[in-house]
């Protein structure tokens, strides 16, 4: 199993950690290699088709659906076939929501997401109920990612709280076999 590198990037800014790209694959690359990163990830897929994994999982994605990544899990997104992709990427840590880890809040609703929970789906089609209540959110976001934080760091909260109260319905605790391939890519991860 290849595990992919720890991405190390900054995304956003050290007091703001948020940020949204966009990518196109395969104008920009024909893939973006395994990789792990500490924030959580939502791609939204606005056209086109492609394949994005997530903990060894392929999902073949369409406009309209949305693929959750929690922090820590390995991903990578490519092109299938001869088809392309245009998709967003919104990331940011847990930290920008709830900055004290010894919280209530932040140990029910955020420290599940890398200790001992799963999400029931990474991939959320656009026909899904979860998709449809979370897609307003999702699209908020993207059309107001090229103004600054400055201006907008209680919309911006407001609409990944939104996010994270419905995701939140998925997590489910981890299965023996879950735990098992947590434990062997946190173990390759170094």
């Amino acid at each position: 199993m290849s595990i992919g590198t720890h991405e190390t990037k900054i995304h956003g800014r050290l007091d703001f950690p948020y940020i949204v790209y966009t990518g196109k694959i395969p104008e920009f690359l024909h893939n973006y290699p395994l990789h792990w990163h500490e924030e959580f990830e939502i791609i939204y897929i606005e056209q086109g088709s492609g394949c994005i994994s997530v903990q060894s999982r392929p999902y073949i994605c369409t406009a309209g659906d949305i693929v959750l990544i929690p922090p820590q899990s390995v991903h990578d997104i490519r092109q299938t076939e001869n088809k392309s992709m245009r998709y967003f990427n919104i990331l940011f840590k847990f930290s920008l929501l709830e900055e004290n880890e010894n919280s209530v809040c932040y140990k029910k609703y955020f420290q599940p997401y890398t200790d001992d929970s799963q999400l029931l789906s990474f991939h959320l089609p656009k026909d899904s109920e979860i998709n449809r209540k979370i897609s307003p959110h999702i699209q908020e976001l993207i059309a107001h990612r090229k103004e600054k934080y400055t201006t907008n760091e209680l919309m911006i909260k407001s609409h990944l709280y939104a996010v994270l109260f419905e995701i939140n319905s998925l997590l489910i605790p981890m299965t023996t076999q879950g735990k098992s391939m947590h434990s062997s890519i946190a173990r390759l991860k170094p």
